[in-house]
């Protein structure tokens, strides 16, 4: 069962944009309304780093998990300690999840581009074609997903800070005001950071690709630390610009944001316009590398080919992704999805953890 390790798999710098790109989604565009929203105050951007700095943590655990199976996944390796039957039915439900992001991601896209670009296209026809390109992808594997990946990193991490750079004369610091409000209302916010930093559990599966995976925990650092800078500058200046009230009222915040971006003389007015295909890429790439696992998972439980396993589960996605009636409901899908990824991508992890370390059992 002890798969061996690719010598030409993924480097550190891929691992590190994979695990980025898996994390900022949704919640990239999301997240100011929801943390000012929990915490009530403005001092709720605290609670990014401290999410952050714990992501990391609990990613460093899950590498320790993956370093007593070095070259196989977690699909493979949990059946080794907790046997055939229940390490079945931990990728059963794994997989169950990872189909319920995916169809969540798709509808999340879908409903973007009805908001903003194409509002008499049918959201049903958008996913169709949203989740026809993730499987041209997935098709691929590990190797292609990751690589795309590469390609248009650089433009999303820019383009976001631009966006933040341009918007700056528009800053206020009396909007953020009081910084320090107390313990409680940090906490509260870190209810809602959570959710935003589901993805970081792809580490399970992408360490056994690594080219060199002595070098996974510098790479899954930067990989969360990315996302942590940006989601913690991406909260302050929404908040310094908009104000907390304000925000707690958008449904996305950060593209309001680009829209009040105006320069003068310029060759284009709406600045909007440019950042709404980034940030699609941005919610494909999560789609993409989930949609991935969840074939993963389909292939393992049913032993059956890549290509079945893949096609299979394409009406699943679809169907769960219409299950939503509004936008509303679609939100209240990704929250239930964030909450799910602590159970199903951190403490159960952790428990095959703790149930290695006592059996002191390795492969």
């Amino acid at each position: 069962m002890k798969a061996a390790l690719n010598k030409s798999g993924l480097t550190q710098n891929q691992v590190t944009i994979g695990i980025s790109l898996t994390v900022l989604g949704v919640g990239m565009i999301t997240l100011p309304r929801e943390v000012f929203t929990a915490a009530g105050v403005a001092s709720g951007w605290a609670s990014v780093l401290i999410t952050g700095m714990l992501a990391i943590g609990v990613t460093f655990l899950l590498i320790t998990l993956n370093n007593r199976y070095q070259g196989m996944s977690y699909f493979q390796y949990n059946r080794i300690i907790v046997g055939s039957w229940f390490g079945g039915m931990i990728t059963l439900i794994t997989t169950m999840y990872y189909i319920a992001f995916a169809a969540f991601e798709t509808r999340a896209m879908a409903e973007l581009i009805q908001m903003f670009i194409l509002d008499r296209t049918p959201v049903a026809f958008t996913m169709m074609i949203f989740i026809g390109t993730a499987v041209y992808l997935v098709m691929g594997g590990f190797s292609a997903i990751f690589r795309l990946f590469e390609l248009y990193f650089p433009a999303i991490i820019l383009f976001t800070l631009l966006i933040m750079i341009l918007s700056a004369n528009q800053f206020e610091v009396n909007h953020i005001r009081p910084f320090f409000e107390g313990f409680s209302p940090i906490i509260k916010g870190m209810s809602a950071t959570i959710l935003s930093f589901v993805g970081i559990e792809v580490i399970l599966f992408v360490q056994a690709h690594m080219k060199k995976p002595q070098r996974v925990k510098k790479a899954a650092m930067y990989g969360i630390g990315i996302p942590t800078f940006l989601y913690a500058i991406i909260v302050i200046m929404v908040g310094g610009i908009m104000g907390v009230g304000e925000t707690m009222t958008l449904v996305y915040p950060l593209m309001e944001l680009a829209k009040s971006i105006e320069i003068r003389n310029f060759f284009f007015e709406r600045f909007e316009t440019f950042f709404i295909p980034l940030w699609i890429l941005s919610i494909f790439t999560t789609l993409s590398i989930v949609f991935y696992l969840a074939a993963l998972g389909v292939k393992t439980v049913f032993q059956v080919k890549k290509e079945t396993a893949v096609f299979s589960i394409i009406p699943i996605i679809y169907i769960i992704a219409m299950t939503p009636k509004n936008i509303n409901e679609m939100f209240t899908m990704g929250t239930w999805i964030g909450y799910s990824m602590l159970v199903i991508g951190i403490i159960i992890p952790l428990i095959l953890l703790l149930i290695s370390v006592v059996r002191r059992q390795k492969a």
